[in-house]
């Protein structure tokens, strides 16, 4: 909260647009897999396995971006 807060009162440059991209990735990650454990226990085996394929393209994705992201990170203050 406090780089936040700094960015507000202008002591820090904003955050890339790079680490809005991970964030989206990574929530919609995470959705992906609750929806795909979610499937399996009600038994919707066919479509648990269709969102495995946008599960991996997400993975691969989040993957990419990080090692994007890593850099941008390691000079934030």
């Amino acid at each position: 909260m406090m780089k936040v807060a700094l960015v507000k009162a202008g002591a820090r440059p904003p955050f890339p647009l790079i680490l809005h991209v991970h964030s989206v990735l990574m929530g919609s990650f995470l959705l992906v897999l609750l929806a795909q454990t979610w499937l399996m226990a009600t038994g919707r085996k066919a479509l648990h396995m269709q969102l495995g394929v946008l599960g991996m393209v997400l993975a691969a994705a989040l993957v990419v971006v990080g090692f994007i992201l890593a850099p941008t990170m390691y000079y934030q203050v």
